[in-house]
C-alpha cells in the first residue's frame, strides 16, 4: 500500500505508477492539500491533467474536501490531517480550518487545467514572442478548415496544371485512388505536429524528407528496376532457355507459362507488364517463388542434365525477380512518399493560411507554438524565466496520456525547477500508468512516463511509488484481472496473445465485498442456409438484409439483456450499503461503435431505457432534422423538400392529404401556393398554421440571431410540447433533450458570436458525420439508464454491473493497409522516420520491417484497452462475444487461453475460478470453454419495517416515503431559482428582448461594475471592455449600459460601498459553497465589502423596470436568494454582523434586506 505521507510530502518531488481504480485523483488533491496546509499560495500551484471533465473533477474535489475541513468536528479533522502526514496540533487545525477561505479568496487561484489550456495561457501572455495572434480563437473542430483547405488547393494545381505539385498530385491519384488520396492526406494533416518536428530549421521540408527517405530505402536516383531486370541481357537468356527447356515437357501449364515468357520477351513490350509475366510463371499467389519438382516424368522428357538445369535456373531467376521486385516497391514507396511530402506540404499551408487569416489556433498550433516558444524561440530564457515565477508546484495527472511534443515543451520548465533556487520550496508530481494509455491515435506515448520518470530521478532526486490496491473492485474483479494479465517469467508472447509489460498482481481494500466476473458462452457461427422459399423474397424498403453476423450480433445482444433483466432490482452496495441496482448501475462497453446499434437494438425490444453510443445521434434525431428543415424553408423559399419535411413534422403535423392540396394548387413554389390557398381561419387546420406562423418567422430571419430566432419559434409554436406529444413515451425525454440543445447550440457556435442562418445550417450539416453528442435527459425524466458506450469513453469511469461485449472480434487487422509510418523515440528530438507505407501487395521490405517493430505498440494498446474494460466493473463483470468465422476470438480467446492455463498451474482454485465446456456439435472436440469466478456471499436488502393502518391491513412501505425532488443538478443555485420566473415582459410591437437578450445585458453589466471598483482608468477599462465583448453589444447599447454603471458607482449613497476609505478589504465575484443539510448551496455574491465589524453582502441587478417607487417591491423576490448566501457567509466571518444589499442598476437604488 502506498504511503500517502510519503507522496504528499511538499519536500519531495514523486511520481506514483498507479493501477486503475488506486485513487489517482484522491492523491493528487491531497497532494495540493498537503502543499496549502503548508503555506504554499493557491496561485503557486499548477495541476495539469487531458480532459475539462479531469480538471473540472479536481476542482470540484478539492473544495468538497477543503470545505469538510473548515466544517468537520476534532476527532474527524486530527484523523484526517494525520491521514496526510501532517502533524496535528492547534496550529494545523487552524490552518486547516481557514483553508476554504484561503482558497476561495486568493488573489491567484490554484490552477488545474487542461495541457492544452495551459499552451493557451502561455500563448495569450506571450503572443508576440510566439507568433501568434495578440486575440486568437482557438478552434476545436478544424474540418471546415481542412475542406476549405482542399478547396484552395484544388484552385492552386488548377492554375499551375504543368507543375511539380499537379504532377504530384497526379501520381497519388493514380497510384492511391481518390480515396486513397483523400485519406493519405488527411494523415499528413493529423500528424503535421510531427511533420513539424521531423522537418524543424528545414529550409525545405520537401528536399529534407525526400533526401532522408531516399537514404533509408537506399534507392538510387533515377532507379526502374524492373525495367533493368526485363531489359539485362543475363537475364532475358536465362528465361529464354528456360521457356526452351520448359517446352520440351509440353503440358498445358507449361505451355501457357511458355507462351507468357514469349510474350514478355518480345520487344517493344511495358517493362511492367513483362514482368507481371514473368513473375505470373516464377512466383505463386502469395508471391514467394512457386516450387518445380525434379520428377521422373521431367527428367524421362527433357533428361536428367536438363532437369538438373531447369530447376537450377527457376531458383536463380526466381532470386533477381524478387530483388527485383523489393528495389520497385522501394522506388514506389520512395515515390508515392515524395509526392505525399509535396502534396501534404501544400495542403497544410493552405490550411495554415486559412487560421492565421481567421486569427485561429488549433489544439496542435497550441503545442507547436508553446513548444518552440519554450525551446527555440530567443525569447525562451526568459519566457521560462517569467513562467517560473509563477509556478513552485507542479502536479500532472494521466501522464501515460502525453504525446513527444507535450514532453519536450514541459521539459524546459522541469529544468528550470530542478536548478532554480535551493532555497525556494519547488516540487513535481506526476501519476500515471502505462496500463490505461489508450489515445496511441492521438500520438500519446506511455514510454514517455518512464522516460520522464529517469529524468527526474536523475535531476531532481525524484522518488517513484506504485499503488496496485484497488479502492473500486470486489476481490472477485481483482483476481479475475490477475489471472488474464499476470504472467510467468518464463511464458513466452504467441501473436494472438495481449502482454502488460510488467503487470503487477492487483488487491483490493474491499475484501468483504461480494462480486463475480464470468465468462459468457460465445456465440456460435451458423453456416449458411438458403432462404425458405416464403421467405426468399424481403421488401427492401421495409425490411432490411440481416446477415449472419447481424444474427450472431443480435443474439449476442438479447443475451446480455437477459443477464441484466435478471439483475435488475437485485442488491448492490453503494457507500456502504445495499440499495436495489437500477439502470443506470449497468454498462455495455465496446471496442468501438461498429455493432453498437445490434446491442441498442437488444434493449429497444426488451424496453430497457439506456444511452447510446451517441455518433450521429443528435444532428441525425428526427426532430433535429425536421428544426432543420423547418429552418432552411425560412432561408430558401423555393426549397419545397424542405418546406415539405417541416410541414409534415409535429410542427405543424400536415397529412398527406394536406400536401395534395399544395400540389394540386399550381403554378409557383410551394411557399407561393401556401400564401395564396383558401383556408380556414378558425379550424384546426396545419396549413392554415404554418400560413400564419411561417412568414412571422421569416420576418426574423434578418433581424435577431439565431438563438433568439429558435428561442421565438419555440414559443410561439408550442414547438416541444407538440414533439412530446407526438413521440412514443420511451423516446420523449431523449426528444426534449435533444430540442433544448439544439437551443443552446446556437449559442455555442462560433464561440458565441451569432453567426448567420445560414452558417449555423452549414456548420450542422458539416458536423453531422463526426457528431458524438448526446445531451442530457430533462429534469422531469432522469431515468436510470444503461449506459452503452466505448471503452475510450469509459475511461475514468466505473458501475457495479459492467459487460464487456462483442469481445471476440479479430484486432490483427486494425493497422494494415495505408498509412503513415512514424516513429518518434522518446530520446530524440525528432521522429526517426516519416513516409508513407502502401498496401501489403506494396509494401517494401524496410518498411515491412519497420511496421513490425511497431507492432508490439499497437498489441501493448489492445492489451491496454482490454484491461481498461476490465476494471470499470465494481462488483460484476460478464465477458461476451460472437464467433467470428475468420478463427480468431480476439480478446475472448485470450482470456479463455488464460483460465485454462490458471487452471494447470493451480491459480484457478486458488482463486475460486469454476470452468465449463461446451463441445462441438459432433461432440467430438471442445468448442468452448467459459468460467465464473465468485467471491464472498451476496449482498441482502435490509426488510422494509411493516406498518399495519387502524383497520389492520399492511401498507406498502413505499407509500409511507415521500417521493424525491428531481434536481437539474446536485448543487443547489439559489440565483437561478429567481430569474426566471422575473423577466421582463415582452413588447408586442417590437422584436422582443429575448431571456438570451437580458442575460446579456446583466452579464456585461456586471462586467463593467467588476473592472469599474478595481481601481484602474476608466478610459482604459472601457476600452478594454470594448476589446473583451469583441463588437457585442452595438455601441449604442454598451455606451447606455457603460453610462448605469458608472452611475452605480458615482452614486454618492452608494460610496460608502465602492470607496475604499470607508472599508477594510472588499472583494468582487466571490464564490461560495457550502453544505446545507442534504444539499450543497452554491452562488457567486457581485460584492462583498469587509469592516471591522460588519460585512456587506452586494447583489446586483440589472432589471429594465427597476425605479424608485417600485424596487423595495421587486426586492422582495430575491430574499431566498440572499438568505441562502447570508447563511453561507456566517459561517465564514461568525463574528461580524451581516448585512444584505440589493442594488438596481437602472435606477441606482438599493434595498437593504434582513439578515437570516
Amino acid at each position: 500500500m502506498i504511503d500517502t505521507a510519503r507522496a504528499t510530502a511538499p519536500e519531495k518531488n514523486v511520481v506514483v505508477h498507479a493501477a486503475a481504480g488506486t485513487g489517482k485523483t484522491w492523491l493528487l488533491t491531497s497532494r495540493v492539500i498537503r502543499l496549502l496546509l503548508e503555506g504554499s499560495e493557491p496561485g503557486a500551484i499548477l495541476a495539469i491533467t487531458f480532459t475539462r471533465k479531469a480538471a473540472g473533477e479536481i476542482h470540484e474535489r478539492i473544495s468538497e474536501r477543503l470545505l469538510t475541513l473548515a466544517g468537520c468536528d476534532e476527532e474527524k479533522l486530527s484523523r484526517q490531517l494525520t491521514e496526510l502526514g501532517v502533524t496535528v496540533d492547534l496550529n494545523s487545525r487552524e490552518t486547516a480550518r481557514g483553508l476554504y477561505e484561503k482558497y476561495l479568496s486568493a488573489i491567484h487561484a490554484l490552477r488545474a487545467t487542461t495541457f492544452h489550456a495551459f499552451c493557451q495561457d502561455i500563448l495569450r501572455r506571450f503572443p508576440l514572442e510566439a507568433d501568434a495572434p495578440h486575440d486568437f480563437e482557438l478552434v476545436e473542430s478544424t474540418a471546415d478548415l481542412e475542406e476549405a483547405a482542399w478547396l484552395a488547393l484544388d484552385r492552386k494545381i488548377s492554375r499551375a496544371k504543368e507543375g511539380a505539385l499537379a504532377q504530384a498530385m497526379d501520381s497519388l491519384l493514380v497510384e492511391l485512388g481518390t480515396s486513397g488520396t483523400r485519406k493519405a492526406l488527411g494523415e499528413f494533416l493529423a500528424h503535421r505536429s510531427d511533420w513539424w518536428a521531423y522537418t524543424e530549421n528545414e529550409s525545405d521540408p520537401v528536399a529534407f524528407s525526400a533526401k532522408r527517405l531516399r537514404q533509408l530505402l537506399q534507392v538510387p536516383d533515377e532507379a526502374d528496376p524492373l525495367a533493368e531486370f526485363v531489359r539485362d541481357t543475363g537475364t532475358r537468356k536465362r528465361i529464354a532457355r528456360y521457356g526452351e527447356l520448359l517446352a520440351g515437357h509440353p503440358t498445358a501449364t507449361n505451355l501457357e507459362y511458355v507462351d507468357k515468357l514469349t510474350r514478355a520477351l518480345g520487344e517493344g513490350t511495358p517493362a511492367p507488364r513483362a514482368f507481371a509475366w514473368i513473375g505470373d510463371v516464377f512466383l505463386n499467389s502469395n508471391g514467394e517463388p512457386s516450387q518445380i519438382k525434379r520428377s521422373q516424368v521431367l527428367v524421362k522428357k527433357i533428361g536428367a542434365g536438363g532437369a538438373d538445369e531447369l530447376t537450377g535456373l527457376h531458383q536463380e531467376i526466381s532470386g533477381d525477380l524478387l530483388a527485383a521486385q523489393t528495389a520497385y516497391k522501394r522506388q514506389w514507396t520512395f515515390g508515392v512518399s515524395r509526392a505525399w511530402f509535396l502534396c501534404g506540404q501544400a495542403l497544410l499551408e493552405e490550411f495554415q493560411q486559412l487560421k492565421a487569416e481567421g486569427g485561429l489556433l488549433d489544439f496542435s498550433d497550441l503545442e507547436w507554438k508553446t513548444y518552440l516558444l519554450l525551446n527555440r524561440s530567443r525569447h525562451a530564457e526568459w519566457v521560462q524565466y517569467k513562467l517560473d515565477q509563477r509556478i513552485d508546484h507542479l502536479l500532472i495527472d494521466e501522464f501515460q496520456d502525453t504525446n513527444p511534443t507535450q514532453w519536450r515543451l514541459l521539459l524546459p520548465l522541469l529544468e528550470e525547477m530542478a536548478a532554480g533556487d535551493p532555497e525556494r520550496r519547488r516540487s513535481v508530481f506526476l501519476v500515471g500508468d502505462e496500463k490505461q494509455s489508450i489515445y496511441r491515435f492521438r500520438r500519446a506515448d506511455p514510454r514517455l512516463l518512464h522516460t520522464a520518470r529517469h529524468w527526474l530521478e536523475q535531476h531532481a532526486q525524484a522518488e517513484t511509488l506504485t499503488q496496485h490496491i484497488s479502492w473500486r473492485s470486489s476481490p472477485a474483479i481483482i483476481r479475475f484481472v490477475n489471472l488474464v494479465f499476470h504472467r510467468d517469467d518464463d511464458l513466452s508472447d504467441s501473436a494472438d496473445d495481449f502482454p502488460l509489460k510488467d503487470f503487477q498482481a492487483h488487491d483490493t481494500h474491499f475484501q468483504q465485498l461480494w462480486g463475480r466476473a464470468e465468462l459468457l458462452p460465445i456465440v456460435r457461427w451458423k453456416s449458411r442456409t438458403k432462404p425458405a422459399p416464403d421467405q426468399a423474397w424481403r421488401n427492401p424498403l421495409k425490411q432490411p438484409r440481416l446477415t449472419d453476423e447481424d444474427s450472431r450480433h443480435r443474439e449476442e445482444g438479447d443475451l446480455i439483456t437477459a443477464k441484466i433483466r435478471e439483475w435488475l432490482g437485485k442488491p448492490i452496495v453503494d457507500k456502504g450499503s445495499a440499495r436495489e441496482l437500477d439502470g443506470g448501475d449497468v454498462m455495455i462497453l465496446l471496442r468501438d461503435r461498429t455493432h453498437a446499434r445490434f446491442y441498442e437494438e437488444a434493449l429497444r425490444r426488451a424496453g430497457i431505457p439506456y444511452t447510446g453510443t451517441g455518433r450521429g445521434a443528435f444532428l441525425r434525431s428526427l426532430e433535429v432534422r425536421d428544426m432543420m428543415h423547418l429552418l432552411k424553408s425560412l432561408i430558401e423559399p423555393y426549397n419545397d423538400l424542405a418546406l415539405a419535411s417541416a410541414l409534415r413534422s409535429p410542427v405543424f403535423a400536415a397529412t398527406e392529404k394536406d400536401l395534395l392540396r399544395l400540389v394540386q394548387n399550381p403554378p409557383g413554389f410551394w411557399r407561393e401556393r401556401l400564401a395564396r390557398l383558401p383556408l380556414d381561419s378558425k379550424g384546426p387546420d396545419p396549413l392554415t398554421r404554418a400560413q400564419r406562423l411561417l412568414p412571422r418567422w421569416s420576418g426574423y430571419t434578418d433581424r435577431i440571431p439565431v438563438h433568439d430566432l429558435l428561442d421565438r419559434i419555440y414559443n410561439e409554436g408550442n414547438i416541444i410540447d407538440r414533439y412530446i406529444a407526438a413521440a412514443p413515451a420511451y423516446l420523449r425525454s431523449r426528444v426534449e433533450a435533444n430540442l433544448n440543445y439544439f437551443l443552446e447550440l446556437a449559442l455555442e457556435i462560433d464561440s458565441g458570436r451569432y453567426p448567420s442562418l445560414s452558417h449555423f445550417l452549414a456548420y450542422l450539416e458539416n458536423q453531422s458525420d463526426d457528431d458524438t453528442t448526446s445531451p442530457p435527459d430533462p429534469s422531469w425524466n432522469r431515468e436510470p439508464r444503461v449506459r452503452v458506450m466505448t471503452i475510450h469513453a469509459a475511461k475514468g469511469l466505473e458501475a457495479p454491473v459492467v459487460f464487456l461485449a462483442d469481445a471476440a472480434r479479430d484486432t490483427g487487422n486494425r493497422e494494415r493497409g495505408l498509412r503513415a509510418l512514424i516513429e518518434w523515440p522518446v530520446t530524440d528530438p525528432r521522429p526517426r522516420y516519416f513516409h508513407l507505407a502502401g498496401k501489403k501487395d506494396r509494401c517494401d521490405d524496410i518498411s515491412q520491417a519497420l511496421l513490425h517493430e511497431q507492432q508490439w505498440s499497437s498489441r501493448r494498446e489492445e492489451a491496454n484497452l482490454l484491461y481498461v474494460a476490465l476494471t470499470r466493473a465494481r462488483q460484476v463483470l460478464y465477458v461476451s462475444g460472437c464467433e467470428s468465422g475468420l478463427g480468431g476470438r480476439g480478446w475472448y480467446g485470450f482470456i479463455e487461453r488464460r483460465l485454462l492455463r490458471a487452471v494447470h498451474t493451480g491459480e484457478a482454485n486458488r482463486a475460486g475460478l469454476e470452468l465449463h465446456t461446451i463441445s462441438t456439435d459432433d461432440g467430438e472436440a471442445v468448442f468452448n470453454t467459459c468460467g465464473r469466478l465468485e467471491y464472498g456471499n451476496p449482498d441482502v436488502l435490509a426488510p422494509e419495517p411493516q406498518q399495519k393502518t387502524a383497520a389492520g391491513f399492511t401498507l406498502d412501505p413505499a407509500l409511507t416515503k415521500p417521493l424525491a425532488p428531481i434536481a437539474e443538478t446536485g448543487i443547489f443555485n439559489p440565483s437561478r431559482t429567481v430569474h426566471a420566473d422575473h423577466d421582463s415582459p415582452d413588447d408586442a410591437d417590437t422584436v422582443p428582448e429575448t431571456r438570451a437578450g437580458r442575460q446579456r445585458r446583466g452579464v456585461v453589466i456586471h462586467r463593467m461594475l467588476e473592472r469599474l471598483t478595481q481601481g484602474d482608468a476608466r478610459p482604459i477599462v472601457m476600452k478594454q471592455l470594448r476589446l473583451e465583448f469583441n463588437g457585442w453589444p452595438p455601441t449604442e447599447e454598451f455606451d447606455a449600459w457603460w453610462r448605469e454603471a458608472c452611475g452605480v458607482v458615482d452614486n454618492t449613497a452608494l460610496r460608502e460601498f465602492f470607496d475604499p476609505g470607508f472599508y477594510q478589504q472588499a472583494r468582487n465575484e466571490v464564490p461560495i459553497l457550502y453544505r446545507d443539510g442534504e444539499r450543497y448551496v452554491y452562488g457567486i455574491i457581485d460584492r462583498l465589502v469587509i469592516r471591522e465589524k460588519e460585512i456587506f453582502l452586494i447583489d446586483y441587478k440589472t432589471r429594465t423596470d427597476a425605479a424608485p417607487e417600485n424596487i423595495g417591491q421587486l426586492a422582495q423576490d430575491f430574499y431566498e436568494q440572499m438568505r441562502c448566501y447570508g447563511t453561507g457567509a456566517s459561517r465564514l466571518w461568525p463574528g461580524k454582523k451581516l448585512r444584505l444589499l440589493l442594488i438596481f442598476t437602472a435606477c441606482s437604488g438599493f434595498v437593504e434586506l434582513p439578515a437570516p
